[in-house]
């Protein structure tokens, strides 16, 4: 189990203590763990009960920019599970009244997210309270948090390196030698990058198949501590 003081350091040794690295780290260390929130649910990032009120004859609320994933969507008002628009947000557009270009008055029943903001189908004509279930992304990775432990559990520290040299090198490709010269390794990002997700696949797999064992008594997540605080 490192922290995050330790995953600098191996990501400044695979740049060889590059001196852009040791500006930057921050911003490659925070993109590594933010993509990995991306493709491994993390509990600790999951909000279950966020509600945000409605205003009225208004078809859309306000969206915390800090949310990753939007899960579910309920009207507490009515009770009713609000379904994500079918078309996307262009496909919404054959709803809108012409004259006041958003949809009837109605019980919302549809939300599509568009950045900061979340677009309902109908416009409520009062005030509505709106419960979310969604996942914020990980914070930014910052000197403070040096001395603590990321959130992931332990067997994912190596992608996290892995990743962060991916986004490196992406930007400032190592040199190599070749018949007496030395040219940009344009090649050393996806290589970084093949390494990093055929660990997690590989984990991805051995959790899944350790979650289907248990559940006919309890069902969990191997690895992870459903702690806010970090494992």
């Amino acid at each position: 189990m490192m922290t995050w003081d330790q995953i600098r350091e191996r990501f400044l040794l695979g740049t060889r203590n590059n001196t852009e690295a040791s500006r930057s780290w921050s911003i490659y260390l925070t993109s590594a763990i933010r993509e990995i929130a991306t493709i491994v649910d993390i509990p600790e990032l999951f909000q279950p009960f966020a509600t945000t009120p409605t205003v009225a004859n208004q078809d859309w609320v306000a969206c915390d920019p800090d949310v990753l994933a939007i899960e579910t969507v309920v009207d507490l008002s009515t009770g009713r599970k609000l379904d994500q628009e079918p078309d996307g947000y262009r496909g919404r557009s054959q709803y809108l009244d012409i004259t006041t270009g958003k949809p009837s008055v109605s019980d919302p029943a549809y939300w599509v997210r568009r950045g900061n903001r979340i677009y309902l189908r109908g416009t409520p004509s009062d005030v509505r309270s709106l419960r979310f279930s969604w996942y914020l992304q990980p914070p930014e990775v910052t000197a403070a948090m040096l001395s603590n432990h990321p959130i992931t559990p332990a067997q994912y520290d190596d992608v996290l390196v892995l990743l962060a040299l991916s986004g490196f090198t992406l930007e400032h490709p190592p040199d190599l030698e070749r018949n007496g010269e030395r040219i940009p390794d344009t090649g050393a990002s996806q290589r970084f990058r093949g390494r990093a997700l055929e660990r997690l696949q590989s984990m991805m797999k051995v959790s899944t198949a350790k979650e289907a064992l248990d559940k006919n008594r309890v069902a969990y997540q191997p690895g992870y501590s459903f702690n806010v605080t970090g494992r």
